[in-house]
Formats: structure tokens, C-alpha cells, sequence
């Protein structure tokens, strides 16, 4: 048991100095590396459940405490223990079907639950900093104006405020989406890294496989009309909630892209030209390219249609 617990709050300690290491030494190799703050978090979770993940959230927020303070440690709370915390308990959580074999929770209904809290924590941000001032939207555009006046002070200030302008329509969606992606990648690496030194709680999900809830689509589907119909401020925030509510077809529609190519003779190359090609083109014309394929894969069963893979007792 203590040894146990000795092992929780080790894990604590090292995912909170991870997250506070760029506030001391803001160098690039500790910026990706704060990417990865919530691995020791979801490894101790994945492997001993939701009791341990939520004591190893505590022993880190003690760590951020004392190192850069409370509101650090609230930031820290928000981004990495909470998401954390509802990625175990979901993932953990399982029933006997009928047939007497465990169910797991679904991924897919996983994904639209950290969707959902992306969307909750955007419009509480955006409500924090409401004002006569332009609130967020302005505050994002003041932040990038003095960014490119300290990296290229030769940019005229009309191109610098004009710059500014169009990236802050994006930049909350993107924070949003980049930070699901790395919940996603944290828990793979966590999953397979337990599978493999055999710690594992739960068999690792069939992500090929895995299925969103319809009611995810009608979700976006008003946010997409709110963008499509609002106006400035209103259609900001619409255009930010399509993209938080779209991002778990993103990776409904990468699950094709693996489905599809599954029994190519040359697989693995085909996905990492894949990847090296969306990586170097990414923007929010390809997102929306594979959220497509994504949204085609719900309706029209594509996977089911298309692949020639081996069946899902394989995967």
C-alpha cells in the first residue's frame, strides 16, 4: 500500500514540475516537453484507477503551488488533473453485456464528453473576460500585436493589427483543439506503455473501430448555424464551437484513413505520407477535409462499406 502510494505521489510531484518547467526555463526543449505534463497523471490512472489519478492530482497541485502559485495551479487543475480524472473514470468504467463479456465505455462517447468540456471551459474563459473593452477577442488581438512588434518591429502597425485580427478568430479554437489531441496522444502512449509492462486495467480500446453518438452531429450542426448565421462576436464563438465539437470527427475521420489502408501492401508508408502531408498542410481547409470523412464515415458506414482489413476480433 505504501509502496503504492509512494508511487502516486511521485508521479504527482513529476507531472506538476513538468507543467511549471517553461515558467522557469522557457526553453523549446521544456515547451514540448510540458505537452506530455499529464502522461504520469493518466499512467498511474489507466493502471490503478480514479482514487489514484485523483491523489496524484493532488500531490501535483501542491508542486504548481509552490512553485508559481495558485492561479498556476487552478490553470493546472482546468487543463490537466479534471481531463484526466474523466478520462479514467470513463475509460475504466464496464459492464457484462449479455452475452457475459466486459464492455468498456465507449471511446467515441469519450471523446464527446472531452468535447464538451473544451466547449464549457472556452465560454467560461469567454465570460470571465467579458467587458465594454472587446473581452477575449480583444485581448487575444492586443496579445498578438505586441508579439509581432517584439519579434519583427519593422512590420508596419496597420499589417500588425490586421494580422492580429484574423488570427484571434482562431486562436481559442485551436488552444481547444490542440490541447484534445494531446489528451488523446497522452492516453495512447499511457495504454500502450501499461499494456506492454503488462500494468494495464482495461484491454487497450480498438481505436479504428471506435463510433461517435449521433447527437454529436446535431450538436455541431447548431454551432456550425451559429457561425454560419451570427454575426462578430457571435459567429466567434460559433466558429470556435464547430471546430471543439468537429475535432472528434477529425479523429473519426483518421480512424478511415487506418480502416481503408488496412491490408495495402505498403500500409505503414502510405500513413506516413499521410501524416508527413497533413502535418506540413495543416489548416483548417484539411481539418475540415478529414471532419468530412469523419462525418461521411457516421452516416454512410465507410469502414463498413470499403475496408477489406481483417474483422474487428483482429484489430
Amino acid at each position: 500500500m505504501w509502496k503504492q502510494l509512494a508511487l502516486v505521489l511521485t508521479a504527482g510531484t513529476a507531472s506538476g514540475l513538468v507543467f511549471v518547467a517553461p515558467s522557469v526555463n522557457a526553453s523549446v526543449g521544456l515547451l514540448v516537453i510540458n505537452y506530455f505534463a499529464q502522461l504520469p497523471l493518466l499512467l498511474v490512472g489507466l493502471s490503478l484507477g480514479t482514487i489514484s489519478v485523483a491523489t496524484a492530482g493532488l500531490a501535483a497541485l501542491v508542486s504548481v503551488t509552490v512553485v508559481i502559485g495558485l492561479a498556476g495551479a487552478l490553470q493546472y487543475l482546468i487543463v490537466f488533473v479534471i481531463p484526466a480524472m474523466i478520462v479514467v473514470n470513463r475509460s475504466l468504467l464496464n459492464q457484462v453485456g449479455p452475452d457475459g463479456a466486459t464492455e468498456w465505455y465507449p471511446t467515441g462517447n469519450l471523446l464527446a464528453i472531452l468535447a464538451g468540456y473544451g466547449a464549457f471551459a472556452f465560454v467560461a474563459v469567454l465570460i470571465m473576460f467579458a467587458g465594454p473593452d472587446g473581452g477575449l477577442r480583444a485581448l487575444i488581438q492586443d496579445a498578438i500585436v505586441a508579439f509581432v512588434a517584439m519579434i519583427a518591429p519593422a512590420v508596419p502597425e496597420g499589417d500588425r493589427i490586421a494580422l492580429a485580427e484574423h488570427w484571434a478568430l482562431s486562436v481559442p479554437a485551436l488552444v481547444v483543439v490542440s490541447w484534445m489531441l494531446m489528451i488523446v496522444i497522452n492516453s495512447a502512449i499511457a495504454q500502450s506503455t501499461l499494456v506492454a509492462s503488462a500494468k494495464n486495467f482495461r484491454p487497450t480500446p480498438r481505436y479504428s473501430y471506435f463510433e461517435l453518438p449521433r447527437s454529436l452531429a446535431a450538436i455541431l450542426a447548431a454551432a456550425l448555424a451559429v457561425w454560419a448565421l451570427g454575426t462578430d462576436d457571435v459567429a466567434f464563438i460559433g466558429r470556435t464551437l464547430s471546430m471543439v465539437f468537429a475535432t472528434p470527427y477529425f479523429l473519426l475521420g483518421l480512424a478511415v484513413v487506418h480502416r481503408l489502408v488496412r491490408k495495402w501492401p505498403v500500409r505503414r508508408l502510405i500513413l506516413i505520407i499521410f501524416y508527413i502531408m497533413l502535418l506540413l498542410i495543416l489548416d483548417w481547409p484539411s481539418f475540415a477535409a478529414v471532419v468530412g470523412l469523419g462525418f461521411a464515415e457516421q452516416w454512410l458506414g465507410l469502414r463498413r462499406r470499403y475496408a477489406t482489413g481483417p474483422s474487428a476480433k483482429e484489430d
